[in-house]
């Protein structure tokens, strides 16, 4: 007597995707020159890797650590009526996207 038998295995390689950067939000709504500004950024990654992040600025200083969600900056004194970049990468180990937000003071 014999028993031939089969074992089915499927097997999914789905690959990593990068992170998402859905929006940078700006944590109040009145920008002043000189004053400390608060912002978010709202970043998903599909496979739920831990995300990385970094913050940087030609001008102005961040007065937080810049590889959190969220960071405070605080813009020049000398600066009302101008427009600051801000600038984020997010960074799920593989994949690095990167977005910007622009503050008129």
């Amino acid at each position: 007597m014999s028993i031939v038998g089969f074992v089915g295995l499927s097997v999914s390689c789905k690959r990593n995707q990068p992170p998402e950067i859905r929006e940078i939000v700006l944590g109040q709504a009145i920008t002043n020159a000189g004053k400390i500004h608060s912002f978010t950024v709202d970043a998903f990654d599909e496979e739920g890797d831990a995300l990385v992040y970094s913050w940087w600025s030609d001008q102005g200083e961040f007065i937080s650590e810049t590889d959190q969600k969220k960071v405070e900056w605080k813009s020049p004194k000398d600066g009302e009526g101008e427009r600051y970049t801000i600038h984020v990468r997010v960074s799920d180990g593989e994949f690095e996207v990167e977005s910007a937000y622009t503050i008129t003071l």
